[in-house]
């Protein structure tokens, strides 16, 4: 597992897998998070990683969590996978590892925590420079839709997600309007 540290927030995740091996890359300077997941999806797609998760900071992930999402990518087809999220934070205790999990198409994006299979990023071109903190994950969602895959949620692969409390911790939340405007106008565009 490999995280790139490229915004300023602290990565505070809860994992089951207190094991689990992390590779921490630090680019020379603090950018946005569109920027940092731009330098991140390009190294791991280039270093040949078969599965890449963008993953928020103010998420609790269960155990098994990362065993699940490589399950997953074998039994469905979709070129993103996203985690079912809990309603609260105890909805993801005690977890365990279950083989069966099953797949319903999404019908909107989930930007907090999803992971994409290599040969789908590969044909995503980079958020665009002008998207500095928001609408990276629906850059992602309308190319890979345009591309002519799938986005699935997994059922039983479950997350909990602080809604909005990097942002606000940030004080990044009056640039939304502005960057979903701009956003429109790209895909407007590219359409």
């Amino acid at each position: 597992f490999q995280k790139v540290a490229g915004t300023t927030f602290d990565c505070s995740w809860k994992m089951g897998a207190p094991d689990l091996n992390v590779e921490i890359y630090t680019p020379p300077s603090p950018f946005c998070v569109n920027a940092s997941w731009n330098y991140g999806i390009k190294h791991l797609v280039d270093a040949g990683y078969d599965l890449i998760s963008v993953l928020n900071d103010d998420l609790i992930l269960e155990n098994y969590f990362f065993e699940k999402l490589a399950v997953a990518s074998k039994e469905c087809q979709a070129a993103v996978l996203c985690p079912q999220t809990a309603r609260k934070p105890e909805g993801v205790q005690n977890a365990f590892l279950r083989q069966n999990l099953t797949y319903s198409v999404m019908s909107k994006r989930e930007g907090w925590a999803w992971t994409i299979k290599r040969d789908a990023a590969r044909l995503v071109p980079p958020i665009s420079d002008v998207l500095k903190t928001f609408c990276g994950d629906d850059w992602y969602w309308f190319h890979i839709h345009k591309n002519g895959g799938m986005w699935m949620k997994m059922i039983g692969n479950i997350i909990y997600h602080y809604v909005g409390k990097s942002g606000v911790d940030a004080g990044v939340m009056p640039d939304l309007d502005v960057e979903r405007k701009l956003f429109n106008e790209l895909i407007a565009k590219a359409t």
